[in-house]
């Protein structure tokens, strides 16, 4: 990924994650307060494509959200994989099924490749996420990256949410 490419994904991510406290609080109830693990398998790439995967636990409250996460993205030879922490917001409608959120982090990443496995190096993880959510289990699609100096990457994976989700 470029550094012109970067700069776009973060720029709009940005924008995503600036809506305005109203109006996600229009749409999301103020008291909600919501727990789920999730995991997802997928496509990724990191120059070649390969298999993609995300695991992570979650908590929102209201319209914020925070999760620990990791991702990996692997062919049959090399690959990268990353664990973080990321801020995002989510809107969902009160009573409704539908989720759409955006985060952004920090994480820590490492790259095994044909020299080995590399020094670990800080990234910055991204998220985009639409799911439909039944009161303890939900699936959806999640797309996600990880900018960094080393080997950045991403993916779009099927995602499966259990926990308190409505």
């Amino acid at each position: 990924m470029s550094t012109k490419d970067a700069t776009l994904a973060i720029t709009a991510l940005i924008a995503i994650l600036g809506i305005s406290a109203t109006e996600v609080e229009a749409q999301a109830s103020p008291s909600a307060r919501r727990v789920w693990l999730a995991a997802g398998l997928g496509i990724g790439t990191f120059g070649p494509l390969g298999f993609g995967g995300v695991a992570e636990l979650v908590y929102q409250g209201g319209p914020h959200l925070v999760a620990l996460r990791a991702t990996a993205v692997a062919d049959l030879e090399d690959g990268v994989f990353d664990i973080g922490l990321l801020y995002g917001r989510a809107s969902s409608r009160q009573g409704g099924v539908g989720q759409l959120s955006a985060a952004i982090g920090l994480s820590v990443v490492s790259v095994e490749g044909p020299q080995g496995v590399s020094d670990p190096t800080i990234g910055v993880p991204l998220a985009v996420e639409a799911t439909s959510n039944a009161l303890f289990i939900g699936l959806g699609v999640k797309g996600f990256a990880n900018l960094n100096t080393v080997q950045s990457f991403g993916g779009v994976v099927l995602i499966l949410k259990l926990g308190r989700l409505r």
